[in-house]
């Protein structure tokens, strides 16, 4: 619908206002954005083909800076929605990337030094990212903190990223335990950020459907982690950290729904790893541990 009223065209050189201009251009990255995070979300593809956009990223000049009443424009609020615009487009190519159908059939050919050479490239755009949409609104002086649903958002992002590559490497190559490293250190991140869930924050998580699936997929990425340690070292470390961040979405979920399906997720997980027992630890493919994040069939 969005293309049949030509919201995927670029309107700059329109005789439209300024006004109706930027409006074309949000509700377009807006649909974009919820089409994207579906993707990832429903582990479906895409609808939007990236040949067949050229609305450019929204910029402070397409937001109204009036009609607030006697408030002042909702600065943050503005550089979260084109911060989420910008996150997604990277989303978009990690999901092009490696979770296609012709990707998984691509990649198979890929040696680890080329995929670590990719991942590298999505790192890399991934720290231009945070220093310029996410290190200006680290400190938020407002009564209320919106920018939750970005930071969790960028998280995501890192773990679908991560998954991904631990997805296709296997676990002799160099490449594989650095990973896991740096899974460790992203989902440390998802942990503190609910440790430090002030009242000022989770009453505004701007998006919170979507954030509901990002606090699942960090869990299920952590059972993932557990099902493929292999030594009782990490055992140890995820048993406890998933017991942490369970008790941590259970506690919050009292006057936060956005973690009520996370919660429901990883009792489920939990009950069913129990259930198994060691056996659990038995004769799984370390790659297919990591190609979808709520794993009950490696329970089967």
């Amino acid at each position: 619908m969005s293309q049949e009223i030509g919201l995927n065209v670029d309107p700059s050189g329109w005789d439209i206002t300024p006004e109706d201009r930027g409006r074309r251009i949000r509700l377009w990255w807006m649909v974009y954005m919820v089409d994207k995070w579906s993707a990832l979300t429903l582990g479906r593809p895409s609808y939007i083909n990236e040949e067949e956009y050229n609305v450019p990223l929204p910029t402070m000049d397409n937001f109204p800076r009036y009609n607030y009443e006697d408030l002042e424009p909702p600065e943050v609020g503005i550089r979260q929605f084109i911060g989420m615009a910008v996150l997604t487009t990277i989303l978009s190519d990690i999901l092009a990337t490696f979770y296609t159908l012709r990707a998984n059939t691509r990649l198979q050919s890929y040696s680890s030094d080329l995929l670590q050479l990719l991942s590298d490239q999505f790192e890399q755009r991934l720290e231009a990212f945070h220093n310029t949409h996410l290190t200006p609104i680290y400190d938020v002086h407002s009564f209320l903190d919106p920018t939750g649903t970005i930071f969790l958002a960028f998280h995501t992002v890192k773990i679908t990223l991560y998954r991904a590559m631990l997805r296709r490497l296997d676990p002799t190559d160099i490449q594989y335990q650095p990973f896991r490293i740096r899974a460790r250190l992203i989902l440390g991140e998802v942990t503190m950020l609910l440790q430090t869930l002030t009242v000022r924050r989770l009453r505004v998580f701007w998006w919170s459907q979507l954030s509901n699936h990002n606090f699942a997929i960090a869990g299920g990425f952590m059972m993932s982690l557990l099902v493929t340690s292999t030594n009782d070292t990490e055992i140890e470390y995820w048993t406890s950290q998933i017991k942490l961040y369970y008790d941590l979405l259970q506690s919050q979920s009292v006057g936060f729904d956005t973690t009520k399906l996370a919660a429901a997720r990883m009792s489920l997980l939990s009950s069913v790893s129990q259930s198994a027992g060691d056996e659990i630890f038995s004769g799984i493919d370390s790659k297919q541990a990591f190609c979808g994040d709520f794993r009950i069939e490696l329970c089967e």
